[in-house]
C-alpha cells in the first residue's frame, strides 16, 4: 500500500519549538519506508534533521510520533508525508500570509501546487498514490484579533470543503486539533467554539488537545506534539472504521 499524508498549519504543525534536542531518543532512528517531500524530492524522513520547514528543517510536529505508530501498523507499507506549516499564519484573509483559498498564490495555493508536485513524482516511479488524510492544526493566529475570531467557523467550512476538491478527494478524512485554551489567545473562546461545531461534518474528526503538555500559552511542548501525532493517528484509524 502507497499512503500519502498531509500536514498543514501553523507553527504547532511545523512543531515549534521542538528541535533535535527535545525529540526523545527513540524517536531519532530513521525508518527507509517513512518518506517526507523535501526541496522538490522525496527523502527519508530524519526527525529533527528534515522535519521541520524550510528555514528551520530541525523543527519537528505531529508527523513524528503519526508516522511511528502508522509504521508499526503497516510494517509491509510506505508512508509518504507532505508537510506544509508556518508559524503565524491566519486562516483568514490579511495583509500577511494566509491559508484563505481566495489569497491568490499564498499558503493554500502552495501547499496544492507541493502536493501536486509531490504525487507526480510517485506518478513517474509507476505509483498511484491516493491521499488518505489530512491533519491541521491551526488557528493560534485567528484567535488573536476580534474579525477572524468570529469569522472563523465560515472560514474553516470552507477551507475544509475547498481542501478535498484541490488536495485529496471528496472523501478524504481531515483531522484537526482544537487549539489550547490558554491565555496568550485572547479570542481563543471564539475559535474554540468554532473548532468543535464543525466536528459534526462528515468526514472530519477533531482532536481535544487540552490535556496536551504546554511549551508555552500557545506552543506544545515535546510530550504534547507526542500526544497530538498519537492523537491525530487514533481519530483518523477511527474515522477509517466508521465508514
Amino acid at each position: 500500500m502507497i499512503e500519502l499524508v498531509v500536514f498543514a498549519g501553523q507553527s504547532n504543525a511545523v512543531g515549534f519549538p521542538n528541535n533535535s534536542a527535545t525529540l526523545p531518543a527513540e524517536m531519532r532512528a530513521a525508518d527507509p519506508d517513512v518518506r517526507i517531500w523535501k526541496n522538490g524530492a522525496w527523502v527519508v524522513l530524519q526527525p529533527g534533521v528534515n522535519s521541520g520547514g524550510a528555514n528551520q528543517p530541525q523543527l519537528w510536529g505531529p508527523e513524528v510520533a503519526f508516522a511511528r505508530r502508522w509504521r508499526a501498523d503497516h510494517p509491509a507499507d510506505v508512508l509518504y508525508i507532505v508537510k506544509v506549516a508556518k508559524g503565524e499564519t491566519a486562516l483568514a484573509a490579511g495583509p500577511g500570509l494566509d491559508w484563505s483559498p481566495a489569497s491568490q498564490g499564498e499558503l493554500f495555493a502552495q501547499t496544492s501546487s507541493t502536493i501536486g508536485a509531490a504525487r507526480a513524482a510517485l506518478a513517474r516511479q509507476g505509483l498511484k498514490p491516493r491521499v488518505g488524510a489530512i491533519f491541521w492544526m491551526q488557528g493560534e493566529q485567528d484567535a488573536v484579533t476580534p474579525t477572524a475570531a468570529r469569522a472563523y467557523r465560515g472560514n474553516l467550512k470552507a477551507f475544509f470543503e475547498r481542501v478535498r476538491t484541490a488536495w485529496g478527494g471528496l472523501d478524504v478524512p481531515i483531522v484537526y486539533g482544537r487549539i489550547a485554551d490558554e491565555a496568550g489567545l485572547p479570542f481563543r473562546e471564539q475559535v474554540r467554539s468554532a473548532q468543535t461545531a464543525l466536528r459534526s461534518e462528515r468526514g472530519v474528526a477533531m482532536v481535544d488537545t487540552d490535556r496536551f503538555p504546554m511549551f508555552d500559552d500557545k506552543h506544545f511542548s515535546a510530550a504534547g506534539q507526542l500526544q497530538l501525532g498519537g492523537a491525530f493517528y487514533e481519530a483518523w484509524t477511527a474515522a477509517l472504521t466508521a465508514r
